[in-house]
């Protein structure tokens, strides 16, 4: 359940407990970051989306990237 609750929160309502200098799991949660898996690396190299018809439950095709 990443992300449901802060780690603070969970400290604070019993959840979870620590010991010790907190400041240190702060300054690690305050680096943390959700990546995107298809960030353009390089500008203009991602290319415009196909158009595709797909309905809520499929998939487009998906390129790696890499062959």
């Amino acid at each position: 359940m990443m992300g449901a609750k802060t780690l603070v929160a969970q400290i604070d309502d019993g959840t979870a407990r620590v010991e010790g200098d907190l400041g240190v799991l702060e300054k690690l949660a305050s680096a943390m970051i959700s990546f995107d898996l298809f960030f353009e690396v390089l500008p203009g190299t991602k290319g415009p989306a196909p158009d595709v018809e797909i309905n809520d439950f499929e998939m487009g095709m998906v390129d790696p990237g890499h062959e």
